[in-house]
């Protein structure tokens, strides 16, 4: 989905701008949602007639995951950053970790034992509303203390994972392995 909205202080008083997108009509009154789908299908004129309203501070475009996209996105028929998960495996060991979306890998495993309880912060900073940690502990006494609370004590052989909701990570699920 990618949202446009034209932004009403940047033009001229008493100005409106209108921009017709598959049917629906783009003003400082109407913003208009495209799937992804229709708005891959744009024909180059459209696309060239938001660039340059664009271009101009006119509009902007924001897509599902709450990235702008940029003028020149729209033009190549981009839809800008659709995923920042990074896929893998994250190994961890007897050490605390601070876990940060687009950075860290989406899997995190503590795989030694802990001599003590461990911290797993959580970082807000770049994290988008649905982003994802699985977090893995498998031996030791000691728990894996994710989050601030913490929002679950992970004791050996089990895993959680955690959800952003868009301003804080939640526990979204939990099981022993």
């Amino acid at each position: 989905m990618i949202t446009f909205s034209v932004v009403g202080g940047a033009l001229p008083v008493g100005n409106d701008i209108s921009i017709e997108l598959n049917g629906d009509n783009l003003s400082i009154a109407n913003s208009v949602d495209l799937t992804d789908g229709e708005y891959l299908e744009l024909s180059e004129t459209d696309r060239e007639g938001l660039y340059a309203a664009m271009t101009a501070g006119y509009v902007i475009a924001v897509n599902e995951l709450g990235a702008a996209l940029t003028a020149a996105d729209v033009l190549a028929g981009s839809i800008g950053v659709v995923n920042l998960v990074l896929n893998g495996v994250q190994l961890y060991d007897n050490t605390p970790a601070t876990l940060t979306f687009g950075v860290t890998k989406q899997n995190c495993y503590w795989n030694t034992d802990l001599t003590a309880d461990r911290a797993v912060a959580l970082s807000t900073i770049g994290a988008v509303e649905g982003a994802k940690f699985k977090i893995t502990r498998f031996t030791g006494a000691f728990n894996l203390n994710v989050g601030t609370g913490p929002l679950k004590a992970v004791p050996a052989n089990s895993w959680c994972e955690v959800t952003f909701d868009g301003t804080a990570w939640f526990l979204s699920k939990y099981g022993a392995l």
